[in-house]
């Protein structure tokens, strides 16, 4: 990046200091202690994970973030690809310097691999088990499984409509702190994070037991599994020729 002309600060984001405790066979009993995660760790709201290269491209104009995105990312202006259309990950002008970086620690895919990755068959394939998510997302059977769920939680005193959605607020609620403390310096105060501490826990408690009683997990696996199942089938042939292909194709040394 310095070639490139910019700043940037090596990084790679770790937890912070935390007293974190391992997770726990019976998931009642983690939430019970450790919520969701949010509130109930020992670090205080704005002291999360921060890049300290958000500094640096925080005071940079458009033009100068959108130069500094491409020579990270995506290549600054400079030579074309090779001969054959390829990227030259040997050259950060051509891929940006993170794919550079990459290929420089673990070195290029393998022939065998790129050759699979190109094919038609391959991308076609690929894009069906990323479709899998968004089908789990709008499936019937989701649907009614999370209305059993919610049934159970309006018993327990909570207004949620999906399990996705009472976590999300805890983790919404302190991302808007962080943003609070980041604009005004100050942090909540321990009461008010007590609080909201108590909230978590007794929300993911009653969370996990209403997954445990409508058979949530087991459920959600067995649909994740169904889908799968189908992109399997449907593909079958494409996926053997395709793992022939890549067993008999020679690596470049």
């Amino acid at each position: 990046m310095k070639e490139q002309g910019f700043e940037y600060i090596p990084w790679y984001p770790e937890e912070p200091d935390a007293a974190v405790s391992p997770v726990l066979e019976d998931p009642i009993e983690d939430a019970r202690l450790h919520g969701y995660g949010t509130f109930t760790t020992d670090v205080p709201v704005g002291q999360e994970l921060v890049d300290p290269n958000e500094a640096i491209t925080s005071a940079m104009s458009e033009t100068e973030r959108a130069a500094y995105d491409a020579a990270l990312y995506r290549g600054s202006p400079g030579p074309s690809p090779s001969a054959d259309g390829e990227d030259d990950l040997s050259d950060p002008n051509l891929v940006g310097c993170d794919a550079w970086a990459w290929d420089a620690l673990y070195g290029p895919v393998p022939e065998e691999i790129r050759t699979v990755q190109e094919d038609p068959r391959y991308v076609e394939i690929d894009q069906a088990v990323s479709d899998i998510t968004a089908k789990i997302a709008s499936s019937p059977d989701l649907a009614r499984l999370n209305e059993a769920w919610s049934e159970c939680m309006a018993k327990e005193g909570f207004d949620y409509l999906s399990p996705d959605e009472a976590v999300a607020e805890f983790y919404r609620l302190q991302i808007d702190l962080s943003i609070e403390y980041e604009n005004e310096g100050v942090p909540e105060s321990e009461s008010v994070l007590a609080e909201h501490r108590e909230d978590e826990i007794a929300t993911a408690v009653a969370d996990q037991t209403c997954r445990k009683d409508v058979g949530y997990e087991d459920e959600l696996i067995q649909i994740q599994y169904r889908l799968e199942s189908d992109v399997a089938t449907r593909y079958e042939d494409s996926i053997a020729e395709l793992t022939t292909l890549m067993e008999t194709t020679p690596d470049t040394p």
